[in-house]
């Protein structure tokens, strides 16, 4: 059993705080050490899904990552698939695969697991249908650059969008997590690769310990200068200016 709490749709006021290094961070916007298909680097960052697939990405022989960490990323959804999970991170153990995050976009919505507790299924169990709680997170829009924060510390997960508070767990069992690689676009479990990715994802951000709201603030406010020309664009994209 968790506690689940949704986005409450109130903004807080935040603030610029200092930030330490990252245990590792990859910008993504070109080529990096890894196992990879089908997958190309540019300023959008790596780009998954658009040609061939399975499109992915696998960053290995990384440090192994403790119980409490903090992964930070751009995320950009191109794809308007909604009735499917998009796997977009999974970090897992090498020894033990079981043991696992995996972070995604379903019904448009962020959804993912820790371990076998599903973040948008009813009582968060595996193969159960979608929760109501789930159905009323806020939907990533399509073609949009979100600033995507997740927290983990013990059985508690907090996931932020652009510094907000998007849904927040809190698991009492199956929770220990240690991992020492992260794939990327795709979700492969047995040797398969599901559950592909369209997009991107780009100036990717881990730490060893948990941020706060306004360090997670910090972050995109850092990187939100190389993310504007992109999402100004889009905003622009919506009006007809033919007529």
């Amino acid at each position: 059993m968790a506690l689940v709490v949704g986005c409450t749709g109130i903004r807080k006021q935040r603030q610029v705080v200092a930030v330490e290094a990252p245990l590792y961070a990859f910008d993504l916007t070109s080529e990096v050490v890894g196992s990879q298909q089908s997958v190309s680097f540019n300023t959008d960052g790596a780009s998954f899904g658009l040609e061939n697939t399975p499109s992915y990405l696998v960053l290995d022989s990384l440090p192994t990552v403790q119980e409490d960490f903090n992964l930070s990323f751009w995320l950009r959804s191109t794809s308007e698939k909604g009735d499917y999970t998009q796997t977009y991170l999974r970090a897992y153990n090498s020894e033990d695969r079981q043991v696992n995050i995996n972070l995604g976009i379903g019904g448009f919505r962020l959804t993912g697991n820790l371990n076998s507790n599903t973040f948008s299924a009813k009582n968060f169990a595996q193969g159960n249908a979608a929760s109501r709680q789930y159905y009323d997170l806020p939907r990533l829009e399509v073609g949009k650059f979100y600033f995507v924060s997740v927290n983990k510390t013990g059985g508690t997960v907090e996931i932020y969008v652009n510094a907000e508070r998007y849904q927040d767990f809190d698991f009492d069992s199956d929770t220990k997590l240690q991992f020492d690689r992260i794939l990327l676009g795709v979700l492969n479990t047995s040797g398969d690769y599901v559950n592909q990715f369209t997009g991107n994802i780009r100036n990717l951000q881990v730490f060893a310990k948990t941020l706060s709201p306004d360090e997670i603030y910090s972050l995109s406010v850092k990187t939100y200068p190389e993310i504007k020309a992109f999402n100004d664009a889009f905003e622009l994209s919506k009006f007809n200016l033919d007529n």
